[in-house]
């Protein structure tokens, strides 16, 4: 097709409207689908736009209807972590245009690595994903040609190779947008050197230059946890290290900074922690260290003499300067003929600074060429890291970046939905929150990890479900709240044949029942489930012992218990699972019910699929069960959705002030056999306190073995007590033996 690169970025069609077994139907008379083809299409991101490729313009069929589409998102049947999108289908290149390097094809330049795909009906999107090869294949004969396409969602291509991302002071500091009073801009430093080494380090490498800091003495590298937000820095113990600065253009203005924290018992009086030397003539600027009131800093100025031109005093807040984590600031700027001087320290813990200022007048501002950090051999136990140089003033408080420290500590205390925001937006990734008002749980300090690991982790940590979305190429957060006494998404009948296959299990797959929370560089906590069906006790009083032991990066130690206990109550459903649930949307129970047909399109993870009428062999109540991930399957003539799926019960949690949820009395058993049509029980309760003989309580559910019972009124001041009561209200009609447990049909659940 030569020309047309225009034209094709405009919106070119590789179908060209020629009729064929993927192309929607052309007029309001085309019976409905399954009587005629399913509006199927694929498009490609060419050219800036996304390009219709179903047909070839040559009127062959550019995606073959043999293999269909199959999508698979979310979690897989019997998985437990989610797995990238998969979209497959295979592309027909009998004239070579999927052959990225076939320099005759219409493509040639368009496709390739990571090119973006998706799949509608009509406008409907089904799936996005990123196809990373194209491997062409024949036949013998080679008039048949073809390109088996699997496009994956962004998880893929996110964990291939990937390196653990630096820690969260190192990311701020080459990713910071400045803006305050002296400068607007986005500054990156001239110089910086992190100094995060491994403990056999011998120098100490630049961030931004290959200008690393050289070492004389004998550093504990890696051995200082002061910053959470920092990977380990090193202590000075009295060596010398010395960072050139590469030459760059000179503004006369500049400022130097660092992160450090001098022990608690403080070092030598008067010894020097950092030194910069400049090309000015106000030469060199000296951060001395006092050892009086708890500990001091001083910054003066000299000139290339040696003779002192300024001092910011002793400087000192909150009680002294040992033992606590400072940010030290040097800002020097050109003030027509004189050289305004600042030195600023901040307590990071308090977020307070204090300041000295002075003025070296007739001096010159000059460029920064020399940093140096224990120049005198007398800085010991000193802790020192995040060393920059700037070309203008940036200054790096919390008034003018509010994130930043909040980065050195590793933003800890943030929510795990905040989180996988930031980190999205960091990383460049789209991002959608759902439902975007929840407050997700508080996490701990981000370590220096992969992004997606530091994305999991955020989920575990909530129990909501990080999953990629239908409609674009990026992530999605379902929070743990928005998964609390969710409605339906879709509710299907068993007898109107609206699913394709309705198979319960029995197993202990997801059984736990002894579990220990373990926090990230914290301590623990352990729940055991003791008693019940499926406690720790040996069968048949209980099912054995299933334990887990599972570490999560939450804020803090006392956060342990509520999630142990979580997880436990999770992995102690006592009911089947059904795995998965199949629509097939050209059955006529749906081509028959539009409303039906397009909740089950709108399906998607984290929603509740409700089954109401089960079968006489299966337990009557409905079964609910929570969508954890799908599998479509696409052709001319068939739409089918499979939901891999959880039980759904463990998130149905107490709400205040709703009568549905109540506490239930503890070891309630009935006195006396009943049969199935006794309206009045006598039920024991030994242990536990007496069940409510209010009148205003009334009515609510109880189950006895298997049975839904509605209690309309209870007498009695002591045990045993009188429960006048409704039967069967489950369709369960059977007689009940002495001794069978009584609880609540609904009793309440505390929510984590």
């Amino acid at each position: 097709m030569p020309g047309g690169v225009a034209a094709r970025s405009a919106g070119w069609d590789l179908r060209r409207n020629l009729p064929g077994p993927f192309l929607p139907a052309g007029s309001d008379t085309t019976p409905p689908f399954p009587q005629s083809p399913l509006p199927l299409a694929v498009d490609l991101f060419m050219f800036g736009n996304w390009v219709d490729v179903t047909r070839l313009n040559t009127g062959q069929a550019g995606v073959y209807a043999r293999d269909g589409i199959t999508i698979t998102r979310g979690k897989r049947p019997e998985g437990t972590t989610v797995d990238p999108t998969e979209i497959t289908l295979t592309l027909n290149n009998r004239d070579g245009r999927y052959s990225p390097r076939n320099p005759t094809s219409i493509l040639y330049g368009q496709i390739g690595r990571n090119t973006p795909l998706r799949v509608r009906v009509g406008n409907d999107v089904r799936g996005v994903g990123e196809v990373s090869s194209w491997p062409s294949k024949w036949d013998l004969s080679g008039s048949d040609v073809w390109v088996p396409v699997t496009a994956s969602g962004i998880l893929r291509r996110l964990g291939q190779g990937a390196s653990p991302l630096r820690s969260p002071m190192y990311r701020r500091i080459l990713s910071d947008t400045v803006d305050n009073d002296a400068f607007t801009g986005t500054a990156l430093p001239v110089e910086y050197w992190p100094c995060e080494e491994e403990s056999g380090a011998t120098q100490i490498a630049s961030a931004v230059s290959g200008s690393a800091m050289t070492i004389t003495g004998s550093p504990e590298m890696a051995s200082s946890d002061a910053f959470p937000g920092s990977d380990s820095l090193p202590v000075v113990a009295g060596s010398r290290w010395t960072g050139n600065v590469r030459t760059y253009p000179t503004t006369n203005i500049f400022e130097t900074s660092c992160y450090l924290q001098v022990g608690a018992g403080g070092i030598t009086d008067g010894a020097i922690i950092l030194r910069v030397r400049t090309t000015g003539s106000a030469a060199r600027w000296d951060v001395r260290y006092n050892s009086a009131a708890g500990g001091t800093f001083t910054c003066l100025g000299y000139d290339a003499a040696g003779v002192n031109l300024v001092t910011s005093g002793a400087l000192s807040i909150d009680g002294g300067v040992n033992g606590v984590l400072y940010l030290l600031e040097i800002q020097i700027e050109a003030s027509g003929a004189d050289a305004d001087f600042r030195f600023e320290i901040q307590n990071v813990d308090t977020g307070h600074g204090i300041a000295g200022a002075s003025t070296a007048a007739g001096k010159t501002v000059g460029r920064v060429t020399t940093v140096q950090v224990g120049p005198d051999g007398n800085a010991a136990d000193v802790t020192v890291g995040h060393i920059t140089v700037w070309s203008e003033l940036v200054s790096l408080d919390e008034v003018s970046i509010p994130s930043l420290f909040s980065s050195v500590f590793g933003f800890a205390g943030e929510s795990a939905g905040t989180r996988i925001r930031r980190l999205c937006e960091e990383e460049g990734i789209e991002y959608l929150r759902v439902p975007p008002s929840h407050t997700s749980t508080s996490v701990g300090a981000q370590q220096s990890n992969t992004l997606v690991d530091l994305l999991q982790e955020c989920a575990d940590a909530d129990g909501g479900i990080l999953f990629e979305p239908r409609t674009f190429i990026g992530l999605a957060f379902l929070d743990r709240q928005g998964l609390y006494d969710r409605a339906p998404s879709i509710t299907l009948d068993y007898p109107s044949h609206q699913m394709a296959a309705l198979e319960p299990v029995e197993d202990d797959r997801l059984t736990r029942n002894d579990v220990t929370a373990q926090r990230t560089g914290g301590s623990s906590a352990r729940q055991v489930l003791e008693t019940g069906a499926l406690s720790v006790q040996p069968p048949p009083d209980g099912v054995g012992r299933y334990d887990e032991q599972v570490t999560i990066n939450v804020l803090a130690d006392t956060q342990l218990p509520d999630q142990a206990g979580w997880r436990l109550h999770v992995g102690t459903v006592d009911e089947a699972r059904y795995p998965t649930i199949a629509m097939n949307l050209a059955n006529p129970a749906f081509t028959s019910n539009p409303t039906l047909t397009e909740q089950a399109r709108a399906l998607d993870i984290g929603q509740r699929l409700d089954v109401t009428t089960p079968p006489a062999w299966l337990p009557p109540d409905d079964i609910t069960q929570g969508v954890q991930g799908m599998v479509e399957q696409l052709s001319q003539y068939e739409q089918t959705i499979t939901a891999n799926l959880t039980p759904d019960s463990p998130w149905q949690v107490a709400v205040y002030d709703n009568t549905t949820y109540r506490y239930s009395s503890d070891g309630s058993t009935l006195v006396s056999s009943v049969d199935s049509a006794a309206v009045s029980l006598s039920v024991a309760t030994p242990s536990g306190p007496l069940w409510t003989v209010d009148a205003g309580d009334m009515p609510f559910d109880i189950k006895v073995g298997g049975e839904r019972i509605t209690v309309t009124a209870i007498s009695g001041a002591a045990s045993p007590q009188t429960f006048t009561v409704t039967r069967s209200v489950n369709g369960v009609v059977k007689p009940q033996p002495a001794a069978a447990a009584v609880e609540l049909w609904q009793p309440a659940i505390y929510a984590l």
